[in-house]
């Protein structure tokens, strides 16, 4: 069963290994489906939060419903991931930053990269083009939580770059989630982004 507990004016449920349903109620929630193909649906009012695990083996490939972007930092709905040291240290650089772009360098620090431009869909294919024509300056080794979208849906997804530069997906070939009319990523603000700091070339 779902684990839930609040305090104050949030609430926070904790999904099992299994394929759970969770849906946020009328405050601040905050969501961690953990294991299991997770269905989160956070469209009730609040500043909801949904927590992914570090490896996408280990989270699921979760579809999350009701995601709203552009709110202002009280009320915005958040995107967090849950990262211990040596999560956060296999990460390009020290992993410490986001970087909300339209494609061009990217920072030495960033291990969150949400991409803008509207791609024709989320295929793997069509995610791997857009890296490799629109991102400069990774390298062999580089690891980065890769968010892109079709202007109405979008996935969420961890990426390696291997030798001469090819782009490997998650670990257990799946996302970790899918954001279900999530609209257009121009409209994601640092607001949107929980447990990572503003790279200092950030493009919105």
């Amino acid at each position: 069963d779902v684990e839930t507990s609040g305090g104050g004016s949030y609430t926070s449920f904790i999904g099992t290994a299994s394929d759970d349903t969770i849906a946020a109620n009328n405050v601040d929630s905050v969501v961690q489906g953990r294991g299991g193909d997770d269905a989160i649906d956070i469209s009730a009012p609040g500043a909801n939060t949904v927590i992914f695990e570090a490896e996408a083996s280990a989270n699921g490939s979760d579809a999350v419903t009701g995601f709203t972007l552009g709110a202002d930092s009280a009320l915005a709905d958040r995107i967090g991931i849950a990262l211990d040291d040596t999560a956060r240290d296999a990460l390009r650089g020290d992993g410490s930053e986001f970087q909300i772009t339209t494609g061009g360098e990217i920072g030495a620090n960033v291990g969150l990269v949400v991409f803008t431009t509207a791609l024709g869909n989320t295929s793997e294919a069509t995610l791997e083009t857009a890296i490799l024509d629109n991102l400069t300056g990774l390298s062999e080794g580089d690891s980065f939580y890769f968010l892109a979208g079709d202007g109405t849906n979008a996935v969420l997804t961890s990426v390696d770059v291997g030798a001469g530069g090819s782009i490997a997906f998650s670990d257990s070939g799946e996302p970790h989630a899918t954001f279900e009319d999530i609209g257009d990523l121009s409209g994601f603000t640092s607001a949107n982004i929980l447990g990572f700091e503003a790279a200092g070339a950030v493009t919105v």
